[in-house]
């Protein structure tokens, strides 16, 4: 997924500093995308794929305001918990629809 690939090329440009103080960061891109492919691959392009990659967009555009100067190290763990808490949510609504389709 070109997202997923262009929030780790801005993860990769941000200070070693700030890499490890966001260092789940890799691990939560990669479960997001994977959830957005699961997604695409039922035909969901609801709200769950919307929300999906709306999170990584964010996690993408904290981190080049993080470079720029114009957030915190803080800003970005904030958000990264946002993206944790919301790929959680997206995997209750997929496992719901998969039960609900195994009736």
């Amino acid at each position: 997924m070109v997202l997923g690939r262009s929030t780790m090329a801005a993860f990769d440009a941000l200070t070693d500093g700030a890499r490890g103080q966001a260092g789940e960061i890799r691990s939560v891109v990669d479960r997001l995308e994977a959830r957005a492919e699961r997604l695409r691959a039922q035909g969901d392009t609801g709200d769950s794929l919307n929300h999906t990659v709306a999170a990584l967009e964010k996690l993408r555009l904290v981190m080049l305001k993080v470079q720029a100067g114009l957030a915190s190290v803080e800003d970005l763990t904030g958000v990264l918990e946002e993206a944790k808490e919301i790929g959680a949510a997206v995997d209750r609504r997929i496992e719901a629809g998969e039960e609900v389709a195994d009736i």
